[in-house]
């Protein structure tokens, strides 16, 4: 099959592209564009302030009466929608809160320019934290319902990294 000279150039650009295309996805850096983690892409993570680079363990007691646990995990199964965006606000990326008995452990992924208690003190000044704090701190074993005074950091000992 013989090609037109005027054809000639924009079919070697389309192959280019197609060619270009297929090596982007087929490499690494086309696969984390494609992966999206915690709804922010391994791309943003990788080229923006919101590479999650700083973990935090926390831990925190519960005052040990089944019906308070109860109350206090359903009362997490619906967390306001402006607590979550607060979380964003202040460079929380990902939080997990696990219970065992009357004991709850936090892992907190942040953005690598996180500060604890400076910004724990900027998203207790955001509107409805106040409000939330006080009525999750009734199921808490705590005299302050301030976050950063009645979380308690837990130091690593042991890290495994393959």
């Amino acid at each position: 099959m013989k090609y037109k000279s005027e054809h000639l150039p924009f079919s070697i650009i389309i192959i280019l592209i197609i060619i270009e295309f297929v090596f982007f996805l087929s490499n690494d850096w086309g696969k984390n564009c494609r992966n999206t983690v915690r709804g922010i892409t391994s791309m943003q993570a990788a080229t923006s302030n919101y590479a999650a680079s700083k973990r935090y363990c926390l831990t925190l007691n519960l005052k040990d009466d089944p019906d308070l646990i109860s109350e206090y995990k359903k009362l997490h199964e619906h967390v306001w929608p402006e607590i979550t965006a607060g979380f964003a606000e202040v460079g929380i990326v990902d939080m997990e809160i696990y219970i065992q008995g009357n004991k709850l452990f936090m892992i907190l992924e942040t953005v690598k320019n996180f500060d604890l208690k400076k910004d724990f003190e900027r998203m207790g000044k955001l509107p409805s934290q106040k409000e939330w704090e006080n009525l999750v701190s009734k199921f808490q074993d705590t005299d302050n319902p301030e976050s950063i005074e009645k979380w308690q950091t837990i130091e690593r000992i042991f890290r495994y990294k393959k």
